[in-house]
């Protein structure tokens, strides 16, 4: 057989078109996979996360040392830093804190501000393969 009536009995099997429609979706899949990997890596990379997930507390001071030292003893407040002591708070923070190893500032209000033009312009959670950052 030569080459031309192997491409014949090819498309043949396949039905007319067929090859041509099969590799142009197949095509079609891994282009739309691509930019949704892309879309996440972007989301992810410009430091986007949802402002739901940022965990904060209100807290004050049990103790002021006389002496520096590595020791900070907190109370975990309830409404504000003159709220009075929140024992289900404190647990969150507790278990926040044996999860992550450490704790972070609560963001600017230029931060939320920043956040939630991010959240306006890009719509976290419209991408049905989105993940939370944690």
């Amino acid at each position: 057989m030569s080459a031309l009536q192997d491409a014949v009995w090819v498309v043949g099997l396949v039905g007319g078109g067929g090859l041509a429609g099969w590799i142009g979706r197949g095509m079609a899949k891994v282009g739309s996979y691509r930019e949704l990997r892309r879309a996440r890596k972007l989301r992810c990379w410009s430091g986007y996360i949802n402002r739901g997930m940022i965990a904060s507390w209100y807290v004050r001071l049990v103790e002021e040392p006389t002496t520096p030292t590595a020791r900070v003893v907190l109370e975990v407040c309830q409404g504000g830093p003159d709220g009075k002591p929140d024992l289900v708070n404190a647990h969150t923070m507790r278990e926040r804190i044996k999860t992550d190893k450490m704790l972070a500032r609560v963001p600017t209000t230029s931060e939320y501000e920043f956040l939630a033009d991010l959240h306006k312009q890009r719509g976290y959670g419209r991408d049905p393969d989105a993940q939370p950052i944690h």
